[in-house]
């Protein structure tokens, strides 16, 4: 390939690299690791020990605020997923309709799946390849808008392992509807 002083398009960028790489042999993986990976893997125990000890201790290490949204949303997600897998019981709170006693176990494990999705959701928006709109701000235009920018980042990373999905209308009514029921049985998530 000839050097031109003119700007390379990304894709095609990766289209000549693609052409022009050799693949790695053994012995190529072995002299990377040497070189960088256990250097890599030493430097990190600088911010990883004190972060589990920090666990350990309150629960939460420094590290984890760095992405605290997506951290707690995996610990909640796993929490409700042992739950419901491990319970002996279930919810009993006023109806708010009827202000009567809720005893329904179906009921129970319904509101159960929707805090699971929600918060297996909210895990998908924090790694930044599904697209949220809140129904309060929810339009057609809008939601097209999202499809169509959607469509644009997953032609300009088409090698990337992400692809960006955005949220249907129904999506975001179970979405919110499972943040209403955390909010709803947060003194009820026990077993």
């Amino acid at each position: 390939m000839e050097n031109t002083d003119k700007p390379v398009d990304f894709a095609d960028a990766v289209a000549i690299w693609d052409e022009t790489r050799k693949p790695w042999r053994w012995y190529n993986w072995v002299w990377w690791w040497t070189r960088y990976g256990i250097w890599s893997r030493l430097s990190e125990l600088r911010w990883r020990i004190p972060n589990t000890i920090g666990r350990m201790r309150r629960g939460w290490g420094y590290a984890d605020t760095w992405g605290f949204s997506d951290y707690l949303a995996r610990v909640i997600c796993g929490g409700l997923k042992h739950l419901k897998e491990n319970k002996h019981g279930y919810a009993a709170t006023l109806d708010p309709v009827t202000g009567k006693q809720d005893y329904d176990e179906k009921r129970w494990d319904a509101a159960l799946d929707d805090m699971i999705y929600t918060f297996e959701r909210a895990i998908d928006i924090t790694d930044r390849d599904l697209i949220y709109t809140p129904l309060t701000e929810w339009t057609e235009e809008q939601h097209k808008k999202n499809l169509d920018f959607a469509e644009e980042m997953n032609k300009k990373f088409r090698h990337s392992d992400i692809q960006y999905k955005v949220m249907t209308k129904e999506e975001v009514e179970r979405y919110e509807r499972g943040f209403d029921y955390f909010k709803r049985y947060f003194y009820s998530l026990w077993d």
